[in-house]
């Protein structure tokens, strides 16, 4: 089953190996290469589907994960589509961590045909059981368990944090159990993050996440840092108890009263660490996961943030951001150009601009300029070499010229002395033919234009 990534379609569903949609007549593969299967959920942020990879031979699966634009028009839409990139590359910073799904693409708006005001990335996909399908399946969290998943999560939070990201969305679902034994879990779902600075911080952003794991001050949407820690607190009340975060507060009281719901006793050190990662207010609450990892363990015997679990083998090629070097450039398009293609034989390449021009250019033909201007240079380098010569000679020549000035000079020297001493002096006359004091240095100057 294909489906369809048009939001607007009415009937996304079509056949496996479909390339247009049946329905609206939009493209079934993003990029040329990823499939969707089916839509995995939905909300006021965008959507996610489950997709494979249609360009590696065993078409690992992937996520997809669109963002609608809001407001659009062309200023708006350039600022999104900048802070879309921006975005993505600190996406694509936080998935190195083992524990973090990778990040393997994105697509900015207008850079796909039929799609073009919809940024998408693309993720790994994280087989596994989340913790909300745990609990459904083995019943309430024992201490143990819960210990082991703070240990395992605050250094992800740790590492999330130090790059200046708010994950914002810390609930069960979003944390997948690769092993049944709970032993590698994995943060899920950073569509809803926030990449915050100093001036994010001063601003009142959006209001988002799931509502019964948020912060106070999330829901008015000024999310901090630790606003991630009271949602994994809720997280790990849940799983202790099994039973909803609505039933487990008294609004009447303003007071948490989770462990009245305890089906098993927890140490009195793990209560107090749940109470003020709970906390109300901000300046109440750990500030930070390494705060929350120090009172879990206060002999430190848990492996430090320097050692994260062993990354999985990865699934697709390596960064969308390579480094790389200029060849040459596109010059013809009066605007950016938002689209390149390459014909089947490598000799052909297509362009797209927001001029609205299609080009094409012959690869073949940059390759013989390239090696025409590679002959040139060599030939102005031997030229080079053949005026340095010539300079050495004209140099020999001076000194030469300087010895004989030296012995003419030495002559004048010794007649003007005979004068002196008024004896009869013969003079004696000397010639010789001295070379030029100077000489015109050669020059050789390469100049061209390369380009497709």
């Amino acid at each position: 089953m294909s489906y369809c990534l048009n939001p607007s379609c009415s009937k996304p569903q079509n056949p496996n190996n479909a390339k247009f949609c049946s329905t609206c007549g939009s493209r079934l593969l993003l990029g040329d290469r990823y499939r969707a299967l089916r839509l995995i959920s939905q909300g006021g942020i965008g959507r996610t589907f489950l997709a494979v990879d249609e360009q590696q031979a065993h078409k690992p699966q992937c996520v997809l994960k669109q963002f609608p634009l809001q407001n659009q028009g062309t200023n708006n839409t350039k600022q999104a589509t900048e802070s879309f990139r921006q975005e993505a590359v600190r996406l694509q910073e936080l998935g190195q961590h083992p524990q973090i799904p990778q990040f393997l693409a994105y697509f900015a708006p207008n850079s796909q045909v039929g799609l073009g005001a919809i940024p998408t990335v693309v993720q790994t996909y994280i087989e596994g059981q989340s913790l909300a399908e745990q609990l459904e399946a083995e019943g309430a969290f024992s201490e143990t368990q819960i210990r082991q998943v703070l240990t395992q999560l605050l250094p992800v939070l740790h590492f999330v944090h130090s790059r200046q990201v708010i994950h914002r969305d810390i609930n069960p679902n979003n944390i997948i159990c690769r092993t049944k034994r709970g032993e590698q879990l994995v943060l899920v779902d950073f569509s809803t993050a926030k990449f915050t600075s100093k001036t994010a911080l001063a601003k009142t952003g959006t209001i988002i996440g799931s509502a019964a794991y948020a912060a106070q001050e999330q829901l008015m949407g000024k999310a901090v840092a630790s606003s991630d820690l009271y949602s994994l607190g809720i997280t790990c009340i849940h799983l202790l108890t099994q039973i909803h975060p609505f039933d487990l507060f008294n609004s009447l009281e303003g007071v948490w009263v989770w462990q009245d719901y305890l089906t098993q006793p927890v140490s009195d050190e793990l209560r107090h660490i749940l109470n003020k990662m709970l906390a109300s207010a901000v300046k109440y609450r750990y500030q930070s996961a390494t705060e929350v990892l120090q009172d879990l363990d206060p002999a430190g015997n848990l492996a430090t943030f320097a050692q994260p679990i062993p990354p999985v083998a990865n699934i697709a090629p390596k960064s969308i951001i390579p480094t790389w070097q200029c060849i040459s450039t596109l010059t013809e398009h009066v605007s950016s150009i938002n689209s390149l293609a390459f014909a089947p034989d490598g000799k052909t390449l297509v362009s797209g601009s927001a001029d609205k021009t299609i080009k094409l250019w012959n690869l073949e033909k940059a390759g013989g300029r390239r090696q025409e201007a590679g002959g040139k240079k060599q030939e102005a380098g031997s030229r080079r070499q053949e005026a340095g010569g010539r300079r050495q000679e004209v140099g020999g020549r001076r000194q030469e010229a300087g010895g004989r000035r030296q012995e003419v000079g030495g002559r004048k020297q010794e007649a003007g002395g005979r004068r002196q001493e008024g004896r009869k002096v013969t003079t004696q006359a000397f010639s010789g033919g001295l070379f030029p004091s100077s000489c015109a240095s050669l020059q050789f100057t390469l100049s061209g234009h390369l380009s497709l």
